[in-house]
């Protein structure tokens, strides 16, 4: 086996706290799979030690002080289990039986299984917070709808500028939004201050270049022309001002739906 090397823990150190914690697993991993003669061979050539010139968490967070180190737990590290792989290390050593060397490969198990649960740990954090940074963040005038719930929501802001539910489809009204499963749960389809300023521009045509052809709506006295313009044919239909209304509220509840 060939056993990472200081320089390779110092590489890694700088790279941040799961790549310090995922060389640090590594180096415990290798000591519990090292056969006997390996592990032998390893403390002679001073290749295989446990201290804080083979822990990449130990080099990043300066050890002895240890402050903010993830295996950090009062004062001992890896709730004590590491002192314990140590010890175990420094039996075999001395006395290198094949009980002893087994003693060893069970204190780095167990030292393996709290540095993947932290790792597991952080790792869900980190989800947790992507996820968190992708949700639209909520101003006054948003409006939406709870993904847990068939509900319409609006959010306004109160006098004192916190935000609030109001709920279109009975149940509470004026509820304070949460910083807990309600606000996560929040889907924004819009905001109603940005469709007024869009509203007060005047528009009487627009062109779209969708997947397929291109859309070209272009308004009339009376009604709308929508024209797909399909290579050398072009399909129009037109739509009556007093049924716009309609198509436009249909064309929001799909893309509700689509973000749902």
């Amino acid at each position: 086996m060939k056993f990472m090397t200081k320089e390779y823990v110092n590489q890694e150190a700088k790279k941040g706290d799961l790549a310090a914690l995922r060389c640090s697993l590594l180096h415990h991993q290798q000591g519990r799979d090292a056969t006997r003669g390996q592990l032998i061979d390893g403390i002679e050539n001073n290749a295989f030690a446990l201290g804080i010139v083979t822990c990449a968490c130990c080099e990043k967070y300066r050890f002895p002080s240890c402050e903010g180190c993830p295996l950090g737990h009062h004062k001992s590290c890896c709730k004590g289990l590491y002192e314990l792989a140590n010890v175990a290390l420094e039996l075999f050593d001395e006395d290198p039986t094949l009980d002893n060397h087994q003693a060893f490969k069970d204190a780095e198990q167990a030292v393996c299984d709290y540095i993947q649960g932290v790792i597991d740990g952080l790792e869900k954090n980190k989800e947790k917070q992507i996820a968190e940074e992708k949700k639209p963040k909520l101003r006054h005038g948003d409006y939406g709808f709870s993904d847990r719930q068939d509900t319409t929501h609006l959010v306004i802001a109160d006098n004192t500028g916190a935000l609030r539910w109001t709920n279109f489809t009975g149940g509470y009204d004026g509820e304070r939004v949460k910083k807990g499963d309600d606000a996560r749960h929040f889907v924004r389809i819009g905001n109603i201050f940005d469709g007024l300023t869009v509203l007060s521009k005047p528009l009487t045509e627009f062109e779209m270049n969708g997947k397929g052809y291109k859309l070209e709506v272009i308004a009339g006295e009376d009604n709308v022309r929508f024209t797909v313009n399909a290579g050398n044919s072009n399909l129009s239909t037109f739509i009556p001002l007093e049924n716009f209304d309609e198509l436009i509220l249909n064309l929001r509840r799909i893309q509700a739906t689509l973000k749902k």
